[in-house]
Order: structure tokens, then sequence, then C-alpha cells
């Protein structure tokens, strides 16, 4: 909430640093806490640090969230952020370029900052920068086609057994030759 509001960060580098060191107690303990999010800390952790101009704890945090989650746009970009702010241009093109080929970008800013910085670092043109995000692009196409497992077709379904919201029981024959749609809800 405080770096959303971009408001006392400083409780909120506390805050995540406490969170930080209880992870890494129950770590040890076995007990799974931010597992459904890795990364997340450090990137929050990263982004507050970014706001308070601690580049190299921000550089820090964020690198390990990028190897978390490498497909996450919004924090490449970040990182590509602070590594043009420590002037390491050469890191930063690759964190844009990064941020700029994922899937569902959904913002123009990781083009935009990689052609902005290609160009002042004469590597070429906005068109060959845009060359070689097309061809980032293309290649991580590839990558997620080749690791696709399509859901097969035309099976029939497991077997299964509900009880619907009167009460009544629902399983396979009842549905059989009927089309029918399951939706999986829950109240709480």
């Amino acid at each position: 909430l405080y770096i959303n509001r971009k408001t006392r960060i400083d409780l909120a580098v506390k805050l995540l640093d406490k969170a930080a060191a209880i992870y890494s107690k129950d770590r040890v303990s076995g007990r799974p806490h931010f597992y459904k999010w890795p990364g997340r800390l450090e990137s929050l952790r990263g982004q507050a640090y970014l706001m308070l101009g601690n580049l190299p704890a921000a550089h820090a945090d964020l690198s390990a969230a990028a190897k978390a989650k490498p497909d996450d746009s919004v924090l490449l970009f970040k990182l590509g952020q602070v590594c043009e702010k420590m002037g390491d241009t050469s890191q930063a093109l690759k964190a844009y370029l990064a941020a700029a080929s994922v899937p569902y970008v959904d913002s123009s800013a990781p083009r935009e900052a990689y052609q902005r910085l290609f160009v002042a670092q004469k590597l070429g043109s906005v068109q060959d920068a845009d060359q070689r995000i097309s061809t980032r692009i293309a290649e991580n196409t590839r990558r997620a086609a080749a690791a696709y497992t399509p859901v097969p077709y035309g099976l029939p379904a497991p077997k299964f057994v509900f009880t619907d919201l009167a009460g009544k029981q629902f399983d396979n024959q009842t549905a059989r030759g009927k089309p029918t749609l399951l939706t999986f809800w829950s109240p709480g």
C-alpha cells in the first residue's frame, strides 16, 4: 500500500525487511511463505529502494526478483531504470529488451526506453532497435510454443460426482450426452 501510494516508503522498507526475516526463518523450518509469489518481496523492496534513491539496494533486490520472475515486464523495466541510473548501460539495455519482448506487455515504456538508450549508445537506429525487439519476441514465442502442451480434445470427462446447490447429486451419467458446464466457486 505504501509503495503503491508512494508514501512512507521508509516504513515500507522496514516492514518488508521484517517480512524477509520471517520468511528466511520460516524457510528453514519448512513453512512455505511467499511460495505463490516468488520474487514478490524482493520486487516490492527493490521498488521502495528505487523511490528512496538507494540504487545499489534497489539493484540487488530487483535483480533477485527478476531471476524469480523473468517474464514480469514491469519488474524488468524498473531493473533497467536502476541499471541506467547507475551508469550500467549494457545491463540497462538487456533489462529493457527483456521487458519489451515479454508476451503481453501492456506498456510502450520498455520499448521506448530500449530505443532511446540503443540510439544514444550509437548502436544503431530506432528501426535497428525495433528489429532486435522483434527478433527477441519471435524467440520467446518459439520457446513458449515448444513448451506448450495441448489439452486433449474429444476425450470423455474424468469420472466425477458433485452435489449441486439444491443438494442433488450430479455425475458423469447424469451429464452423458448433454452439453455441460461445471463452475467451481467458493463463497469464502
